[in-house]
């Protein structure tokens, strides 16, 4: 009898005990909820306070955007006839001139648009047809008042990403013969290393087009020990001191500084304007200068940014993919 005694004051005790650690238990969900629906809160809000700035710049990155479209180069009407004045001192005269003595219709040319430079206007073609066409026109009927000479074009660049930087291919020539002896190409072939960036494992190539257009169709290079992927590649900077493409901060001589959100006198990480207040400094001067109505409210650095879109074209304009 008093062993049975015993067994059950053994039990209620370990019943007490279970129900003291149920209770902990309880009390410990209880806690973990309570922080479970803070940090859900805080998520909310941070969401919604994210989401204005989401809309102001686009998903997509410019990478992303650069490699868009890479089979369709030749819809862009990359053909461009450079036309000058002999005598510097008139050229804002240049298309003048050339719109009263050049006819198109005659000459059967298609033309889609003009655009004044440092010396004289840039004109775009069709084709490199037309191109020539009008070369011979403007040199011919304007010698001595004007000068015509196509846009000079560079060889594309590639990007081999991926890269195993091992002794043998540190050296730029190591490195070609490399790439040439792997991959079933000839020793000639047109290829220039233009920089080894070991810290993101990525090689810039400058190719001809047609080894650029063998390398793209079949979309990786064998290279040391590795398998590496190969894309286009082009080079946008973008100063982060007035927004503009082309240089770098510490290239940049404007005078003063631009917001990448508002485009006010400040820098990025001062600025406090709302998200219907953004504007695009470089929009505002593209839209001015191409006479056309181009959307102002976006951020500078927005992949769909018109601008940073025809500043793309411009590039693409002066690179041989044929």
């Amino acid at each position: 009898m008093l062993i049975l005694q015993k067994e059950i004051e053994c039990l209620n005790r370990e019943k007490d005990i279970q129900a003291k650690l149920i209770s902990e238990l309880e009390s410990s969900l209880e806690l973990h909820k309570f922080k479970s629906d803070t940090l859900q809160k805080e998520l909310s809000e941070a969401k919604s306070a994210i989401a204005p700035v989401k809309n102001i710049a686009s998903t997509n990155t410019y990478s992303q955007v650069l490699q868009k479209n890479v089979k369709n180069e030749k819809n862009v009407e990359s053909s461009v006839l450079l036309v000058k004045s002999a005598d510097r001192n008139n050229r804002d005269d240049v298309l003048q001139v050339l719109s009263k003595t050049i006819i198109p219709s005659r000459l059967n040319i298609c033309i889609s648009g003009t655009k004044k430079i440092k010396e004289g206007v840039a004109v775009y073609c069709k084709g490199d047809d037309d191109v020539a066409k009008l070369k011979n026109a403007v040199n011919g009927q304007l010698n001595g008042r004007l000068t015509a000479n196509e846009l000079k074009k560079y060889n594309p660049r590639l990007l081999v990403k991926n890269v195993n930087f091992s002794d043998d291919i540190k050296d730029d020539k190591m490195l070609i013969e490399n790439i040439v002896g792997l991959n079933d190409m000839d020793d000639h072939a047109d290829l220039k290393v233009i920089t080894k960036i070991e810290r993101t494992r990525q090689i810039v190539l400058e190719v001809s087009p047609d080894l650029r257009k063998k390398l793209l169709t079949r979309g990786y290079v064998w290279l040391g020990w590795r398998k590496c992927p190969i894309v286009d590649h082009l080079r946008i900077t973008q100063c982060f001191r007035c927004c503009k493409f082309g240089h770098i901060a510490k290239q940049c001589k404007s005078s003063t500084s631009a917001c990448i959100k508002c485009s006010r006198d400040h820098m990025a990480n001062q600025c406090v304007v709302a998200s219907d207040q953004v504007k695009c400094i470089n929009c505002v001067s593209y839209g001015s200068k191409s006479k056309s109505h181009v959307q102002v409210n976006h951020a500078a650095n927005d992949s769909h940014c018109p601008a940073y879109i025809n500043y793309v074209r411009n590039l693409k304009n002066r690179i041989n993919f044929d």
